[in-house]
C-alpha cells in the first residue's frame, strides 16, 4: 500500500539435537488484508527443510525431526494501507535497496519502470501509475 504492511520474518534453524516440534503458527491460508486499496499481505509457513527439498509442515500436527534437520519458520507481512502506486517512488526505490521487497514487486505492485541500468524511468513510471490509479 501507501504505507507498505509490517515485515515478516524468515527463520532457518538446525537441530543439534533430537527433537519434536508442531506447528502452533496460524494464517496459513488467510493472508492479512489490506485497506483502502492496499494488497494483503503474506501467510505465514513453516517448512522442514530435506534432502528432496521442503516440505510444508499442516498446523496442529506433531514432527519428529533428527539431529542435522533444518526447519524454516517464515511470518507474513501485514497488510498495505491506501493504494500502493500512491507510495512515493523514492520509498519504494529504497525498500528495493533494503532488501524490503525484490525489484519485481516494486514493478508489480508500485508501479515502477526501471531502465536497463537499474534506474527508474520516471515517465514510463507516472504513466503504469496513473493507469493503476484509475
Amino acid at each position: 500500500g501507501r504505507y507498505r504492511g509490517g515485515l515478516g520474518v524468515d527463520v532457518v534453524a538446525r537441530f543439534t539435537l533430537d527433537a519434536k516440534v508442531r506447528n502452533r503458527m496460524t494464517r496459513l491460508k488467510c493472508p492479512p488484508w489490506g485497506l483502502e486499496g492496499g494488497l494483503e499481505g503474506a501467510t505465514n509457513a513453516s517448512v522442514v527443510i530435506e534432502d528432496g527439498g521442503e516440505v510444508s509442515l499442516s498446523r496442529g500436527s506433531d514432527y519428529s525431526l533428527p539431529v542435522g534437520r533444518c526447519i524454516r519458520v517464515l511470518t507474513g507481512g501485514g497488510g498495505g494501507y491506501g493504494n500502493p502506486y500512491e507510495r512515493p517512488v523514492q520509498q519504494v526505490v529504497d525498500d528495493v535497496i533494503d532488501g524490503y521487497i525484490s525489484r519485481a514487486t516494486a514493478e508489480r505492485d508500485y508501479g515502477l519502470v526501471f531502465q536497463a541500468n537499474g534506474k527508474v524511468d520516471e515517465q514510463a513510471t507516472q504513466k503504469r501509475r496513473a493507469k493503476g490509479r484509475k
